[in-house]
């Protein structure tokens, strides 16, 4: 059951990587987000938070 939500976490996490800059043209720009990683900053936390989910996969997957 673990890998199948591994692999739920990485299809999650390389979607919102690959996916970022069509999200960003969805969802517009964050305020909040801008405001603390300065200009490109939600395309960067898309990326951002797709890495961190692949790496919690990864921990989740091995039970860290």
């Amino acid at each position: 059951m673990r890998i199948l939500e591994f692999v739920g976490f990485l299809v999650l996490g390389f979607s919102l990587l690959y996916f970022a800059y069509p999200l960003y043209n969805i969802t517009g720009s964050q305020e909040w987000i801008e405001k603390f990683l300065g200009a490109g900053g939600t395309i960067t936390f898309y990326r951002l938070l797709g890495m961190a989910i692949v790496i919690f996969g990864f921990i989740f997957l091995i039970n860290f």
